[in-house]
């Protein structure tokens, strides 16, 4: 086997730095989308919160209208469940306008995560010679870091803020 000059060598190692940057820069980019989708989705969750918790106390209230009526059957009961199932209905519609324009803004992003995890990082991937296969244990190195990061958390939770 021929022997390599020093500045292939080189080349090869400074191509190889520069196509792993640019799959850093992927991977960074992918992120980011995915952190705008969780901030998009606590806006939302923020947005509707009174609305979520009108709707659920709608369900509650026929719950036990349903509860009601099975052990005395009344009219007024029936009147009460049909009125507060519109009234769910209604408070879901609504629901659903608030949250529109952060579902719309929220679309694209799913969308790109998506396609990055389908396409652009197994291409990448595949072009840094690394293959492609299914993984299905754990290795030790991403349980201990899970197990200090679940450890944290409970530390965290005990001590007070």
């Amino acid at each position: 086997m021929p022997k390599k000059s020093a500045s292939t060598v080189e080349a090869t190692l400074d191509e190889r730095g520069q196509l792993l940057d640019a799959f850093a820069q992927l991977v960074a980019e992918r992120y980011g989308y995915s952190v705008a989708r969780r901030v998009k989705q606590a806006e939302m969750s923020v947005a509707t919160e009174a609305l979520r918790k009108d709707a659920t106390a709608l369900r509650g209230r026929i719950t036990e209208s349903i509860e009601s009526l099975i052990k005395e059957p009344k009219a007024e009961i029936a009147a009460t469940i049909t009125e507060a199932r519109a009234s769910l209905e209604a408070k879901k519609k609504e629901i659903s306008e608030a949250s529109k324009p952060y579902r719309e803004a929220m679309s694209p992003l799913n969308r790109g995560v998506r396609f990055f995890d389908n396409v652009i990082i197994p291409d990448s991937l595949k072009q840094l010679g690394y293959p492609i296969q299914p993984i299905f244990n754990l290795s030790d190195h991403v349980k201990e870091k899970m197990e200090l990061a679940k450890k944290a958390k409970k530390v965290k939770a005990v001590v007070p803020a």
